[in-house]
């Protein structure tokens, strides 16, 4: 088994930028992409939700000319810190 853990950090609501998103809505956003990744990710064929549970949820995913994933790959989501969790700068 391979284990690959990636997270990131992205600007929000730069300055003039609108609408102005709260913690709640990037929170909403990043559930739906983990539960619906092929709307976001175009080289992603197929998602399919094996298990959820309020911590996270694990799926499927097959991806377009991989004939590696062709079966599906698992992958594991941990929603970790809800959007509790986010932290938006002070605006200026």
């Amino acid at each position: 088994m391979v284990l690959i853990t990636a997270s990131t950090t992205t600007p929000v609501n730069p300055s003039g930028s609108t609408p102005t998103l709260t913690k709640e809505d990037l929170w909403t956003a990043l559930v739906l992409k983990a539960r619906d990744p092929k709307q976001f990710v175009s080289v992603i064929e197929s998602s399919e939700i094996i298990s959820e549970n309020e911590n996270g949820l694990t799926r499927k995913v097959s991806f377009k000319g991989d004939d590696a994933s062709k079966d599906g790959v698992e992958e594991r989501v941990v929603f970790a810190g809800g959007y509790e969790g986010i932290s938006l700068p002070v605006s200026r």
